[in-house]
């Protein structure tokens, strides 16, 4: 019978940096269940945008905060639309209030951005937040964006 064996920070990182597309998406899965933190790759633009949007998912839903400036960066600036989104999920799901004015700078970006800027702001308490999702209800030009929008006012207002 084969033994198993854990697998490493260097197995990890041995295979995302392989450039492999389907293996690097299974790896990151694993890694995080072990607590890795992508720490030498959440700033690396030559690896594959889904390979990137996945790191960035792992790094939003494991809420490590250690990357938030990294994240406002990519969120705001960087040159794929896909990737934006994911730093904008990461950033919503991070939730600090440090990245609010990055969430709201993403409201005015590409519709599915948009979209996912609208959840973020679910994430925020205060006027500014909440202000910014009644714009969104009411002058989106995208249906989707309005709808969301609006479906968290009522939350937030409880109707």
């Amino acid at each position: 019978m084969a033994k198993h064996r854990q697998i490493s920070t260097n197995d990890i990182e041995r295979e995302l940096d392989r450039g492999d597309l389907e293996s690097s998406l299974a790896v990151i899965r694993a890694a995080r269940a072990l607590g890795y933190t992508f720490d030498n790759y959440i700033s690396r633009q030559d690896l594959h945008p889904l390979v990137r949007e996945a790191i960035l998912f792992e790094i939003g839903e494991a809420k490590i905060i250690c990357h938030l400036s990294v994240l406002h960066e990519i969120g705001t600036k960087d040159d794929d639309p896909l990737v934006r989104e994911a730093a904008i999920v990461a950033i919503g799901n991070i939730g600090d209030p440090s990245s609010l004015p990055v969430i709201l700078l993403a409201t005015k970006d590409k519709t599915n951005i948009r979209r996912r800027a609208a959840v973020a702001l679910s994430q925020y308490e205060g006027d500014e937040a909440l202000e910014r999702l009644r714009l969104l209800a009411v002058n989106d030009r995208d249906w989707q964006t309005r709808q969301i929008a609006q479906a968290i006012i009522e939350i937030e207002e409880g109707e």
